[in-house]
């Protein structure tokens, strides 16, 4: 079913059913025992995350915004920005930090496709920002693997926080911060080599 907003714009409703339907760039997701069984200890970190810092809630905003983009381009940036607010605590060599602390706290991913996907995503990020609408296809193709990597992301962020390795007191709640200095702590502690 299509629906307009009070912007005029449209967009696929959900339905109550077995499935949710987001867009012709994701298939259907079947809504099984195992999936709903898995959501309950999901809201709880989640709600133990925001009650830790309320940068969770933007970053949870800005996920619901990439996943009702009528645009791919749109839905990439969303991505990214929320990306950015868990990953990139200060200016200056974003795009390796970017990658870099992905790596540290998205979990399930082959390291080298994961670092792969994080730059291509993270190039396309200023297309999206300045109108590049020439690389529509490349939009097409990321925008749902930069959506699932911010779900990764916060969910892993979560988790640490969580477990206490991510030190949410010293940085004042700010995730990226904290994830910086994991990093820097397990680079610290990574054993050397002559």
């Amino acid at each position: 079913m299509v629906s307009r907003g009070l912007s005029g714009w449209r967009m696929r409703t959900l339905r109550r059913g077995d499935t949710l339907m987001r867009s012709r760039s994701l298939p259907n997701v079947n809504v099984t025992l195992e999936v709903a069984s898995s959501l309950p200890p999901l809201f709880a970190e989640l709600d133990q995350a925001r009650q830790i810092s309320n940068e969770i809630d933007s970053v949870l905003w800005l996920f619901g915004r990439a996943c009702t983009a009528v645009l791919a381009r749109d839905s990439l940036l969303d991505s990214v920005i929320g990306l950015e607010m868990l990953l990139v605590p200060n200016p200056g060599e974003s795009r390796y930090r970017f990658t870099l602390h992905g790596l540290a706290i998205i979990e399930g991913e082959s390291p080298q496709t994961l670092e792969a996907d994080l730059r291509a995503i993270y190039d396309l990020r200023s297309k999206a920002a300045h109108g590049g609408s020439s690389d529509a296809r490349n939009f097409e193709s990321l925008a749902p693997r930069a959506r699932l990597l911010l779900a990764k992301a916060i969910r892993g962020a979560a988790r640490l926080m969580r477990t206490g390795e991510l030190d949410m007191v010293n940085t004042k709640g700010d995730i990226a911060k904290s994830v910086e200095n994991l990093v820097k702590s397990r680079s610290a502690s990574a054993p050397r080599t002559a």
